[in-house]
């Protein structure tokens, strides 16, 4: 997806160019996991590993694509919702 992305922004479809500038350019999110969630997350479910990971754990989220597709003035209008924990909306 952030390939295909990628290729969007900057009008290309040629990997090598879309791998570089999206290493140039694309701001991704870094997790922080603790350390029991990275001991026993695989344990849990297979999907939640690390072992690819080098350094620290970066990864696309909506908020980082929004980052790039505002950076080339491709985004009109963005919303993040951010959960409190103990606040609960009216019945």
């Amino acid at each position: 997806m952030l390939d295909v992305l990628g290729a969007a922004i900057w009008h290309t479809d040629d990997p090598v160019r879309i791998t570089f500038d999206l290493k140039a350019y694309f701001r991704p999110t870094i997790v922080k996991p603790g350390f029991l969630v990275r001991l026993f997350g695989p344990m849990t479910d297979a999907r939640l590993r690390d072992d690819d990971q080098h350094g620290p754990i970066r990864t696309a989220t909506y908020e980082s694509l929004a980052g790039v597709l505002r950076q080339y003035d491709l985004l009109q209008e963005s919303y993040v919702v951010n959960y409190a924990p103990g606040i609960r909306s009216a019945p």
